[in-house]
């Protein structure tokens, strides 16, 4: 991923990594595609998508309302980039699944600029699907992925806690962990990691052993959880 702009996902309210833009669309119907206008939330910006694509239709978004066909996957993600699309990359040990509905991680290396639309294509024809991005800034220019891991089908324990996988990194990361819980959780230890509603993350990770541990939850809950590490480029700040 280039060091200025990547793409990824959520309400990224503040972050280290200069956060542009985000966005998550849910598409109805019994398509095979779901797609995402990035001009929609990104609208005057000229720098482009740059980085990660994040493909995930498994969130029941605790309403349960669309309905979710399980089994559903991301077969392979295109833009409308400039002299063709972007070549977005699934990361494999990522992948992880609540009650066979997959949630997965895409991101690409260097992307070119000017993409007004991202395209999810899926395996099957499905009654609705969410596809979602978050663009981050700072990540390495190539060989950015530094691990991934995944929990599926996975039980809080007695106390309501969720242990997420443990990943192991060899750089200075950012870490990303995408979770679907029935009962949505109300933080994230330890305090290296920070908690947003449906996803964790970490700054400047150091090299090592990493694990969040979701907070607030109910025991016997089931939950899931796909994360994945990228290099930085250089140390981002901390948040003011």
């Amino acid at each position: 991923m280039p060091s200025s702009r990547n793409a990824f996902h959520f309400q990224y309210e503040e972050s280290g990594h200069e956060e542009d833009c985000s966005h998550a669309v849910v598409a109805v119907g019994s398509g095979v595609v779901g797609a995402n206008d990035p001009a929609r939330v990104c609208r005057g910006q000229q720098r482009g998508w740059r980085g990660l694509g994040y493909g995930s239709p498994a969130d029941e978004q605790r309403r349960q309302r669309p309905q979710l066909t399980p089994g559903i996957k991301v077969e392979s993600v295109t833009d409308d980039a400039p002299g063709g699309s972007n070549v977005y990359k699934r990361v494999d040990e990522a992948n992880s699944s609540c009650a066979e509905k997959p949630i997965e991680i895409w991101y690409c290396e260097k992307c070119k600029a000017g993409v007004n639309e991202l395209k999810f294509h899926l395996s099957a024809h499905t009654q609705a699907s969410i596809n979602v991005f978050l663009e981050v800034s700072n990540l390495s220019q190539s060989l950015v992925l530094d691990g991934a891991a995944h929990v599926s089908d996975a039980v809080a324990n007695a106390k309501g806690l969720e242990p997420g996988p443990r990943i192991v990194t060899t750089a200075t990361d950012f870490v990303i962990a995408r979770f679907v819980a029935k009962t949505r959780p109300t933080g994230v230890t330890p305090e290296t990691w920070t908690y947003k509603t449906s996803y964790v993350y970490g700054l400047n990770m150091p090299a090592g052993t990493h694990q969040p541990t979701l907070t607030g939850g109910k025991a016997g809950d089931s939950f899931c959880m796909s994360m994945a590490a990228f290099k930085t480029a250089v140390p981002v700040p901390a948040a003011k």
